[in-house]
């Protein structure tokens, strides 16, 4: 009996003395795990303990890596193993039913540097800690992002056989696992000891991608994959989730019922890749690539336009040398968007077609041959051919011969053909283009544009356009003065404009206009001989005009004017372009032998009327009358004065001028049939009648109004004799005279040679004020 109880004492004994060395054994190869993989804070809580099994009812530790600090905790984890070799169990098993995985990121972690070149491992068999199958049924992630945490809850399932490893997870966003998730499969096996992944990823019913990559040894270690995805408008749920990552899609998008697809195919060499810190990217690339994407439903971009089409794009390099090359796309642009540089000239796009076809073969990479073309539909039509090449190494792009033909439409501008053709060479945040476009055949700009990172600077020069060919700007600009016709002479400028790209705003503009020996008709006024240079200068804000000298050698009105001479400026702001301030610094003519000026000064033009001082100085009295339709009346004398000029928006008016005779005076002299026949009628008329057959006269003075519908009215007073008349006693006289000036211009006019145009108008005028 003794016996019995002495060997049941000793199994016991035995078996509490296993079972502590079994625990013991566990904690050590727990703590030397967490020390190997560099976890701290270790804290776990023991359920139950076998021989072949562990339960822990709670398990957290805590590790950094790469500025992220990750806190893990489960609960009810059961690890299940068998033991191959004394010490060293081999988990078979390994069940979570709540995982918290909780990632914070922390700049004040250290981030390591790798000290040596990037190796690919030697071994690529699974490692052995890995259990032949993990279930995760419940698992809670939260992840940094932009808007501070994300979450994902899922489930995760892993099976392991030998080298061949299959996992199956799912993942929803938000703090519980829906209806709504991603569903990621991942197959890995060994192939001649080599790796062979298989991907897969479903977000929804919108979104799939399957990648399949190996490395295999053909010769050389070599990388081959194979990506394919699809994609459609998300769903609202995984929008609600990519909004956390600043991710959006325009609404337009869900306009989207084919998929978008895209299939990619490469085979490189490894070796090379390994030296991506240290060598061109180029020189890593030995083998071939191929890119196919294929958009069928148009896709909106904002700022940009509605995108469909396909491109396709083929390489083969061998050690770094590219040896084919094939390019081509074909792409559809709906209610495109111009750049805002472009969007002043008003052109009416609706569809752009862009098609492109390169192939070559050993070419490099710092010289890839590019063709492009493309076509707009719309009101505005534009064609444009392209060709030269990229440089992809220096990330640049010269296109030695651009060719464009347009029917430009514009609401400000005639319908003409277009022609540029020019070069560009440069990156996108620097480059350069120049060019020569035509306008009607009749126009001819060059320019030069140079963009640098913060601006864009553009040098023009108009050559010279003859008038006597037609007006070339008449035919192309909508808003051009009807009544204006110019006939004769030369134009031609130049100037720089510089934009702001950072603020995108005009930083400033310069240039010169030179018109030389202008003629034309302005209503039913011809001119002849204008000469000026007209400068302009501009900032953000406001611009400026400025003429040093405006010269006109002749003016027609009926009566011949002229020479004219001008000096002045005008400024304004862009917003109220006609509301700015103009300043006359000079104003001489010659008239009718004398000359008529004005001080200098600065008209208001935001204001409703302007205020206008003439000075008439020296004007041949018998000239001015000669001039007059009728040839009744003549005399000599010289007459100055001023006359104020009000103008409104509804006409010019002349409030209340005065002129007057010159000394010592002059002569006039009546011989009218009319004057004759009414002094026989009223005898009272013929002291008057024979006193102006031959009035010498002292004092010739007038006051000179006129209203805007065309009177002219004269207060006249005349002192003076006739030396035959009553021994030449003196004579005063008090006269008003009523004219209408528009009508006795117009009929002055017609009694002189007149161009048909002129012509045409005036009788067009006396049409209108018969009317009236």
């Amino acid at each position: 009996m003794k016996s019995l109880l002495q060997k049941i004492l000793a199994v016991l004994t035995y078996a509490a003395l296993l079972l502590a060395l079994i625990g013991l054994v566990c904690m050590w190869q727990i703590h030397r795990l967490a020390t190997g993989l560099g976890v701290q804070s270790l804290d776990y809580r023991i359920a139950t303990l076998t021989f072949y099994s562990v339960q822990f009812s709670r398990l957290s530790f805590r590790y950094d890596a790469a500025n992220i600090h990750h806190q893990v905790s489960a609960e009810d984890l059961a690890l299940q193993w068998e033991w191959p070799a004394a010490f060293t169990p081999q988990v078979l098993s390994l069940d979570i039913e709540r995982l918290h995985w909780h990632m914070q990121r922390d700049d004040d972690i250290p981030v390591a540097t790798a000290s040596s070149p990037f190796t690919l491992p030697a071994d690529w068999s699974i490692p052995d800690v890995l259990p032949a199958s993990t279930h995760i049924r419940s698992a809670h992630l939260v992840l940094p992002c932009p808007v501070g945490e994300c979450y994902l809850t899922g489930n995760l399932d892993v099976q392991r056989e030998d080298n061949k490893v299959n996992a199956h997870g799912k993942f929803s966003p938000g703090k519980s696992f829906h209806q709504h998730y991603i569903d990621i499969t991942a197959d890995y096996q060994l192939n001649q000891q080599l790796p062979t992944l298989n991907l897969h990823m479903a977000a929804g019913d919108g979104i799939h991608a399957l990648l399949q990559t190996q490395l295999m040894n053909a010769g050389a270690l070599s990388w081959s994959s194979r990506l394919t995805a699809t994609a459609r408008y998300p769903d609202a749920w995984l929008l609600t989730a990519l909004a956390d990552w600043h991710i959006s899609f325009d609404n337009q998008w869900q306009t989207i019922n084919q998929p978008m697809a895209l299939r990619a195919q490469w085979q490189l060499d490894v070796e090379p890749l390994l030296r991506i810190d240290t060598s061109p990217w180029h020189k890593l690339i030995n083998g071939y690539a191929e890119l196919d994407v294929e958009v069928k439903s148009p896709i909106a971009v904002e700022g940009v336009g509605k995108f469909s089409g396909d491109a396709a794009l083929r390489i083969n390099a061998v050690n770094g040398t590219l040896e084919a090359y094939d390019m081509s796309a074909d792409v559809t642009v709906i209610e495109p968007v111009l750049p805002a540089a472009l969007q002043p000239l008003g052109l009416d796009i609706e569809r752009l077609d862009i098609h492109t076809q390169s192939q070559s073969t050993h070419v490099s990479f710092a010289d890839l041959p590019v063709e492009l073309a493309i076509k707009t539909v719309g009101e505005s039509h534009i064609n444009i051919t392209m060709a030269g090449s990229v440089n992809t190494l220096a990330k640049t792009v010269r296109l030695p011969e651009i060719k464009m033909n347009a029917h430009v439409q514009h609401p400000q501008l005639h319908t003409k053909p277009w022609q540029w053709q020019g070069s560009m060479q440069g990156g996108w945040e620097k480059f350069s283009a120049d060019g020569e476009l035509t306008i009607n055949n009749a126009l001819i700009i060059s320019h030069q544009l140079k963009r640098n990172p913060d601006e864009v600077q553009i040098d023009w020069q108009l050559q010279d356009s003859f008038l006597l060919a037609g007006n070339s700007f008449a035919d192309l600009i909508k808003a051009w003065p009807p009544l204006l016709s110019l006939t004769q002479g030369k134009v031609k400028g130049e100037g720089r404009i510089g934009f702001d790209l950072e603020k995108n705003i005009l930083k400033k503009a310069s240039a010169s206009l030179v018109m030389n020996d202008i003629s034309g008709i302005y209503d039913t006024t011809t001119f002849q001989g204008l000469t000026t240079n007209l400068s302009l200068s501009a900032g953000p804000q406001v611009f400026t005009l400025n003429t040093d000298e405006l010269r006109v050698k002749q003016i027609n009105k009926g009566f011949v004017l002229g020479p004219l001479t001008a000096s002045g400026g005008y400024t304004s702001e862009w917003q109220k372009p006609v509301g700015g301030k103009l300043s006359l610094q000079g104003f001489h003519m010659d008239v009718i032998g004398g000359s008529v000026t004005t001080p200098a000064q600065v008209f208001d033009l935001s204001q409703s009327k302007q205020y206008l001082m003439l000075t008439l100085d020296n004007i041949d009295l018998g000239l001015l009358l000669q001039q007059h339709p009728s040839t009744e009346l003549s005399g000599s004398g010289r007459i100055s004065g001023t006359v104020p000029i009000e103008i409104t928006a509804t006409g010019v008016s002349i409030p209340k001028g005065m002129v007057a005779a010159r000394p010592p005076g002059g002569q006039l002299q009546l011989h009218s049939d009319r004057a004759e026949a009414l002094a026989k009628s009223q005898p009272s008329m013929k002291l008057i009648t024979d006193a102006l057959e031959d009035f010498h006269y002292t004092v010739l003075a007038s006051e000179v109004s006129y209203d805007e519908e065309g009177k002219l009215l004269l207060g006249l007073r005349l002192e003076g004799r006739n030396p035959a008349l009553e021994n030449g006693r003196p004579v005063h006289f008090n006269i008003t005279l009523e004219e209408d000036l528009p009508a006795m211009i117009t009929s002055i006019q017609l009694s002189s040679q007149i161009s048909d145009v002129v012509k045409k108008r005036l009788q067009e005028h006396l049409q209108k004020r018969s009317t009236r």
